[in-house]
């Protein structure tokens, strides 16, 4: 399950989710999980975090988004 840490947000997706669907990562924050699609970028659950909170991550998703796409490609060229 490839990962990045970005302050105290984990941001990850699972292999599976490659060939499955579009672009997407999970974000864990404090023991709970948010999904986002990264094309464009929205929140796909927010797994029960706080609406300030999301938008910290949406700020995150955005600055790093270029590595995100990255490791996401990267992964996806091992299968």
């Amino acid at each position: 399950m490839p990962s990045r840490r970005y302050g105290r947000y984990i941001f990850y997706f699972y292999v599976a989710d490659l060939v499955r669907e579009p672009i997407d990562y999970h974000v864990d924050d404090d023991g709970r999980t948010a999904k986002y699609w990264l094309s464009p970028i929205e929140c796909a659950s927010t797994g029960g975090i706080k609406s300030h909170d999301l938008s910290k991550i949406e700020r995150v998703l955005r600055a790093n988004y270029a590595a995100l796409i990255a490791l996401w490609e990267e992964e996806r060229e091992k299968i």
